[in-house]
């Protein structure tokens, strides 16, 4: 896809703390040949945060770091890989409200780890048929720290 007049205007990031290696072989999570062989150093672990709450604190950067408001925006996507609250409950109208606001058209982008990139072409799409230079929002987040998920199995 070949885009014309469609720019990152910002970006915005939640990184939570390192969790180390070496305390993860310590703690019994990680065998150390393993360690050693693929030459992990850490792991970001968000601890209890939800995946739309970490959403939430990068989406407040990227704005921060705009000419654009919440206001200004006609899009707001959102995409996840794993659980981002109970089923059926829309994630993307959580961050439109605590981030956002405004009267932008809230999606969620269920694609996976593909959902920011998608999000792209879906945003170009949808911008290129409104008049004027508009705005979207792409976000996506994730917090793998269930029990069912093995960070370094």
């Amino acid at each position: 896809m070949r885009l014309s007049n469609f720019f990152i205007e910002s970006i915005g990031l939640y990184l939570p703390e390192s969790y180390s290696t070496e305390s993860a072989v310590a703690d019994g999570y990680l065998d150390a040949d393993t360690r050693e062989k693929n030459g992990w150093t850490g792991t970001a672990v968000a601890g209890d945060i939800s995946a739309p709450d970490m959403a939430v604190i990068a989406t407040k950067v990227a704005l921060s770091r705009s000419r654009y408001r919440g206001e200004d925006l006609a899009l707001i996507l959102y995409g996840g890989s794993g659980i981002q609250g109970i089923p059926g409950w829309p994630a993307h109208h959580y961050l439109q409200r605590k981030a956002i606001g405004g009267n932008a058209a809230a999606v969620g982008v269920e694609a996976a780890c593909n959902s920011t990139l998608l999000g792209l072409s879906l945003a170009a799409g949808y911008l290129s048929l409104l008049p004027g230079p508009r705005a979207a929002l792409i976000a996506g987040a994730d917090n793998w720290g269930s029990p069912e998920f093995d960070r370094y199995g």
